[in-house]
């Protein structure tokens, strides 16, 4: 239930977004969209009711005057379709935040191009939007994003930049990606932007560094799926010792590294990467 917790500190310095320092009451305002199995309304939801339950407890005085509710869109969503949804949410949340006499906080689980969209109807309501999983390096742009700050574990120009450095420590010139940005998953969105993000670091540094990019679908007709990493880490064998996984679910990585294993792969000869698992 870290989502929720990791959001409570700040509700202690919120008053210090705005001009005045007589803001007394505060509206903490959830927006979920759909019911995926990291980031939905029925793992979140629950998880933040807990947490300023408990913040409550620890910080009577501070959280007095602190209320919270969530807005949610059933169903279930890929990264682009809740993108695509926010205008819809946007309405209802544009009516809480007119009916409070207060400082309106949003928080959004959701992931980087849902906050995106977001972020622009926050920029024109003047509200803070603090978002909890995304992390795109388009979200630290002041002027498009000037109420947006981001807590994501792992944003994704660190993590460019921490590979970076340990293919330079290492002298490690050729690494492979496997990016699994096609299926869908509880980070497929993450994935997908963590992919781009290095392939772009990678090749903005070439010819330090060679990357060889590989993109699959599991749900590839015909192939099951240890067919499919089977030919996939066959062809990475020919490539590069230095691989960087980019799956969507711990259970697809683990099925990458059974298969890895008796591809023979294991015994010390190769260096694999899965950022943020």
């Amino acid at each position: 239930m870290w989502f929720g917790h990791i959001s409570l500190p700040v509700l202690l310095v919120l008053p210090t977004w705005t001009a005045s320092s007589t803001v007394q009451e505060v509206q903490v305002v959830t927006v979920i969209f759909g019911d995926a199995l990291a980031n939905g309304y029925t793992i979140q939801s629950p998880a933040y009711n807990v947490a300023f339950r408990q913040a409550r407890l620890q910080y009577p005085d501070a959280l007095a005057n602190v209320t919270r509710h969530s807005i949610y869109m059933p169903g279930t969503f890929s990264c682009q379709e809740s993108a695509a949804l926010v205008p819809l949410l946007a309405m209802d949340l544009q009516d809480a935040i007119e009916r409070h006499h207060g400082l309106s906080v949003l928080i959004s689980p959701g992931c980087s191009l849902e906050v995106a969209n977001l972020g622009d109807f926050a920029r024109e309501w003047n509200v803070p939007l603090l978002a909890i999983v995304a992390g795109d390096a388009s979200l630290k742009n002041i002027e498009r994003f000037p109420t947006v700050v981001s807590f994501a574990s792992s944003d994704h120009n660190s993590l460019v930049e921490a590979t970076l450095r340990l293919l330079e420590l290492h002298a490690w010139s050729t690494v492979t990606l496997l990016c699994d940005d096609l299926t869908p998953g509880t980070l497929g969105g993450f994935s997908a932007a963590a992919c781009r993000a290095l392939t772009a670091g990678l090749a903005q540094n070439y010819p330090k560094f060679t990357p060889n990019i590989r993109h699959f679908n599991w749900q590839s007709a015909g192939m099951n799926q240890t067919d499919l990493i089977a030919n996939m880490l066959e062809r990475t064998q020919t490539e590069s010792r230095v691989i960087v996984i980019f799956a969507a679910t711990a259970v697809l990585l683990r099925r990458i590294l059974i298969v890895a294993h008796r591809c023979g792969m294991s015994q010390g000869d190769y260096v694999r990467q899965r950022p943020s698992l």
